[in-house]
């Protein structure tokens, strides 16, 4: 009878751990696709200064000349 308990504790536990590790796991894809996200939004904030930038050179360039 203390084995089967055992077992039972046993699978039970390993039951848990697997629960567990399925919301960690799940969680680790929320944050990667909220940083994927982030990432998105700040290479499209970089290229567009980038070209506001290159605007504002031209402009300067023709205001010059």
């Amino acid at each position: 009878m203390l084995a089967e308990d055992k077992k039972t504790y046993e699978l039970d536990f390993i039951e848990r751990d697997k629960k567990d590790i399925e919301t960690k796991i799940k969680n680790y894809e929320k944050s990667i696709k909220i940083e994927e996200e982030n990432a998105k939004t700040v290479y499209e904030k970089v290229k567009e200064i980038k070209n506001e930038m290159k605007y504002q050179t031209e402009t300067e360039k023709t205001e010059t000349q």
